[in-house]
């Protein structure tokens, strides 16, 4: 076994919350984001593999139930198309991932995912973490990952949507921790209260209503950005960049999706290396 160090590479993390009230919706949205992001998102990653790069090591995560063993193969065509007909089965994990020895392409490594919440609990995330490589192109790359979350969630009607970089946990949300709240418990209520907010968040249809509505949000005048999901819910982004996604750009976003924010103090968790990136401010005195 090979081992990449990525340890001091700098990552961008994306994650999709969608609830079961309709499967086939869901299946589709899991299928798009494998599909679009392998194909489209990292292009050349993809094509780095399918040309046999020896750079380039693709492996392949398909674990169809609870009782089955999460075992890493080889990715193949054949293997890659049999994992996203198994989307309509609601598997609990297919994930693709690729390492890059040498770090020269735009990304050093890449984890496509889609997983269902354990316990046959039939909520399901979509997830990407990417180590940014020697070529990363910030000025390409950033609108890119936009313009993925766009087309991939515009018939989704998400539950909650986040794209970070250098923090993100598939499990929880950086509010999520600093409040203490079970991440099953934030999961389920998403379409109830907000779990997070970040340099690009994905705000669900019926929280987008308590706010006023799209045209209310882009008039605020608190993001950069505001995209409109078909299905429901709005794409905001924070600032254009991550880099510009500081302090002061985190406190306008908070005071604006504040009314469908969890209320509590948030906290430093013990032995935690950094601050969480949240305001430190009980939403509920906003």
């Amino acid at each position: 076994m090979i081992y990449y160090d990525c340890s001091d590479d700098s990552s961008l993390f994306a994650q999709v919350c969608l609830d079961p009230r309709d499967a086939a919706r869901v299946a589709r949205t899991s299928r798009a984001w494998l599909q679009q992001g392998w194909d489209g998102l990292f292009g050349e990653v993809s094509r780095a593999v399918a040309a046999k790069d020896p750079d380039a090591a693709a492996s392949l995560i398909v674990c169809s139930t609870e009782r089955d063993p999460i075992r890493a193969v080889r990715r193949s065509g054949k293997r890659w198309a049999a994992a996203l007909e198994r989307i309509d089965e609601n598997p609990v994990v297919v994930a693709a991932s690729v390492h890059t020895a040498e770090k020269r392409l735009s990304y050093a490594a890449i984890r496509l995912e889609v997983t269902r919440v354990l316990d046959n609990n039939p909520w399901v995330r979509l997830v990407i973490r990417a180590m940014l490589g020697a070529a990363f192109d910030p000025a390409v790359e950033y609108d890119r990952w936009v313009d993925f979350l766009t087309e991939v969630l515009a018939d989704a009607d998400p539950a909650y949507g986040e794209i970070n970089k250098d923090v993100g946990d598939e499990g929880s949300t950086e509010l999520d921790k600093s409040l203490r709240r079970d991440s099953d418990v934030s999961l389920k209520q998403s379409r109830q209260v907000l779990r997070g907010y970040s340099w690009v968040t994905v705000v669900p249809g019926e929280l987008v209503e308590r706010l006023g509505g799209a045209d209310a949000i882009e008039s605020a005048g608190a993001v950069a950005e505001v995209r409109r999901l078909a299905a429901g819910g709005v794409l905001l982004r924070a600032t254009r960049t991550p880099e510009e996604y500081d302090d002061l750009a985190m406190q306008r976003l908070f005071r604006m999706l504040a009314p469908v924010l969890p209320p509590g103090q948030p906290r430093d968790l013990p032995g935690w290396p950094t601050k969480h990136q949240v305001v430190y401010e009980d939403a509920a005195m906003h």
